[in-house]
């Protein structure tokens, strides 16, 4: 069972630009708030990358080109990261549970998770980014990596049963629970 529960913390390692979101920030305290009301304007920040080719597109539900990949893996976060030393740990997961039976993983969200426009990312804006990634009409290359291993998933993916079936669940805002089969 150990080894079910390594090889899919790798999967949603290796699937999180399919399933990410933005990265959140820690809360300002009074007396920083009121410095940064009189500090600058942030100065605009770049990413600059040399390619070979250029990416089939930047929407990580569907490209499936590697030259995508080191924008992607830039700009969006999964549940849970490599770090320095390739070791999983969260990343918009601040932590996780795996039930005895190794088939249900409960992801708690960091607190104050912000989509790049500010708004709040949250458990549902996974649930509808591997739900999205399910729909056949979004035409995704890696439905695989959903449908091999989360109950109802390939049943959503052939149309023969509806999302409310799929082992996918916001518990709350900060909540999500991934179900085996």
């Amino acid at each position: 069972m150990k080894k079910m529960s390594v090889l899919f913390l790798v999967l949603v390692v290796a699937s999180t630009t399919v399933f990410a979101g933005g990265k959140g920030e820690e809360p300002a305290s009074p007396a920083a708030a009121s410095a940064a009301d009189s500090a600058p304007a942030m100065v605009e920040q770049k990413l600059t990358f040399a390619l070979q080719n250029e990416p089939d597109g930047l929407d990580p539900g569907i490209t499936n080109n590697s030259f995508a990949s080191p924008i992607l893996l830039n700009t969006f976060e999964g549940l849970v990261i490599y770090d320095a030393n390739n070791s999983i740990v969260g990343g918009s997961a601040e932590s996780w549970d795996i039930s005895d039976d190794g088939l249900s993983y409960t992801f708690h969200l960091r607190k104050n998770l912000k989509w790049s426009d500010g708004t709040a990312l949250t458990a549902d804006d996974f649930v509808y980014s591997y739900l999205r990634v399910l729909d056949p009409a979004l035409g995704a290359q890696y439905t695989e990596m959903i449908t091999t291993y989360i109950v109802g998933a390939e049943e959503y993916y052939a149309g023969t049963a509806d999302a409310d079936s799929v082992g996918i669940k916001a518990v709350d805002a900060n909540t999500l629970v991934l179900t085996l089969m």
